[in-house]
């Protein structure tokens, strides 16, 4: 979960420019264990932008086996300054 929430704050600063932070995590379906030594993947999808928020689903996978480990529906970021205080992004979901 924690490499999740980090992928996701990435791609948020890279969209924002900015500091963004978790506000929301929900509906984690897992599939099958990572064990120690896999290789796994984490895509990043944006599935929603609101004028301070972005929402992401991820998925992980194992690269060796190609089974799935688990879906993240729902984990949402907000944009803000220095003060902890929500700021607009100015991004547009395409």
């Amino acid at each position: 979960m924690k490499w999740v929430d980090e992928a996701c704050g990435m791609e948020a600063r890279l969209a924002t420019g900015g500091v963004c932070a978790t506000r929301h995590i929900r509906d984690i379906d897992f599939r099958s264990t990572a064990r120690l030594g896999d290789i796994i993947s984490i895509e990043v999808v944006v599935s929603k932008t609101g004028r301070t928020s972005i929402t992401f689903s991820a998925f992980i996978k194992n690269e060796v086996s190609k089974s799935v480990i688990a879906n993240f529906e729902k984990l949402v970021f907000v944009h803000i300054d220095e003060n902890n205080i929500a700021i607009p992004h100015n991004i547009k979901h395409k």
